[in-house]
C-alpha cells in the first residue's frame, strides 16, 4: 500500500520501479487452501502436503504402472462462502489462491 501511495503522489522515484518488482513477485505466489502435490518425473515419486515421498511405479507380470494421484479443485458449492472471497483475494493482489484436494481415483483410460 505504500509503494502504491508513493507512485500516486509521485514522492519516490523508484517507487513504481519497486511496485512493478513486487506486483512481478507476488504473481509467482500461489496460495494452496488444502491440499499441495509435489511430483518428480523423473523419480516416479510424489508427495502430498511436504509429507514423506511415495513412489507411483508399480510393476508386475502384466507390465509396468505409473499412477500418480490428482489434485482436483474444489467447487464453488463446496467452499460455500468462502468462493467470493478467493476470487477477491486474486483478484486485488493478483495471488493465486488455489483449493484443491488430493485424489486417488483414475478415470479409465489412465
Amino acid at each position: 500500500m505504500a509503494l502504491e501511495r508513493r507512485v500516486l503522489a509521485g514522492d519516490d522515484e523508484y517507487a513504481a520501479y519497486r511496485l512493478e518488482g513486487e506486483t512481478e513477485i507476488f504473481g509467482r505466489f500461489t496460495i494452496n487452501l488444502l491440499d499441495e502435490l509435489d511430483i518428480d518425473f523423473d523419480t516416479h515419486e510424489y508427495r502430498i502436503n511436504g509429507g514423506d515421498w511415495s513412489i507411483a511405479l508399480t510393476a508386475d507380470y502384466t507390465g509396468v504402472d505409473i499412477d500418480f494421484p490428482e489434485l482436483i479443485a474444489l467447487a464453488d458449492d463446496e467452499l460455500g462462502s468462502l468462493a467470493p472471497i478467493i476470487k477477491d483475494i486474486t483478484r486485488q493482489t493478483g495471488i493465486a489462491v488455489n483449493a484443491s484436494r488430493v485424489s486417488y481415483i483414475r478415470c479409465g483410460g489412465s
